[in-house]
């Protein structure tokens, strides 16, 4: 969305890159949540009001969907949790147009040659962006990240799969990973949602049947992965 409520620039978890409505303004860019999809949001969407009060605060509102998500995502697409690099790539070519483009220019200020931004998500959104952090870091680019605000995201995928893992198998140790896993959420999300994705498009040599017995994990694979056993953490 463009500052005060005027425009919007959808595409398809979401970056607000705050406008300049006066010199050298900083910027700021934000993701979304995963239940929310820039480019099939309405005026009911939390996170449509949430960017719109940002707007009229003088931002500069980039909102790109996740990878696989949105009105032109193919049917088949990856996990987007397993496709942090490729999101955050994707959203950073967008800012990088965005913040390019003459018709945006007044609305965000450069001090040294750089715009500031700060990126902004929840849940998968969070995900994206910390990979959007991260993506910034590995080379030169005309923004400077002042924030990031990352909520209810898993920032390392694989300790929390594992954390999940350790949890169900009683095993914590004092392991914040372990201890602070939420039962009711982040075990049918490892469970129902991460681990078929890595077996649907990665080259484990695990199946289904391997891991998964009446929609309950197999204690067999738990000892396997928990022990590392390559057979089971590749």
């Amino acid at each position: 969305m463009r500052a005060r409520y005027s425009r919007t620039v959808r595409t398809s978890a979401r970056m607000l890159s705050r406008a300049a409505a006066q010199a050298l303004a900083p910027a700021s860019v934000a993701g979304g949540s995963g239940g929310s999809t820039p480019s099939e949001m309405d005026l009911a969407d939390a996170w449509y009001a949430l960017a719109a009060m940002f707007a009229g605060r003088g931002y500069l509102v980039i909102a790109p969907d996740n990878w696989g998500r949105g009105e032109l995502a193919p049917d088949e697409q990856p996990e987007t949790y397993l496709m942090a690099n490729r999101t955050a790539n994707n959203s950073l070519d967008l800012l990088a147009a965005v913040l390019a483009d003459v018709r945006y220019g007044h609305l965000h200020a450069q001090s040294q040659g750089k715009t500031d931004v700060s990126f902004i998500g929840y849940s998968q959104g969070g995900h994206t962006a910390v990979a959007l952090w991260l993506a910034s870091l590995g080379s030169e680019h005309p923004w400077r990240v002042r924030e990031v605000h990352s909520g209810g995201a898993p920032h390392d995928l694989y300790r929390t799969l594992r954390g999940a893992l350790e949890h169900l198998a009683g095993r914590c140790d004092g392991n914040d990973w372990c201890r602070n896993v939420g039962t009711e959420v982040v075990l049918p999300y490892a469970a129902g949602r991460i681990l078929p994705s890595i077996l649907a498009y990665t080259a484990t040599g695990l199946a289904t049947s391997d891991i998964l017995e009446d929609g309950a994990l197999k204690r067999e694979f738990l000892n396997g992965f928990l022990g590392e056993d390559p057979a089971y953490d590749p």
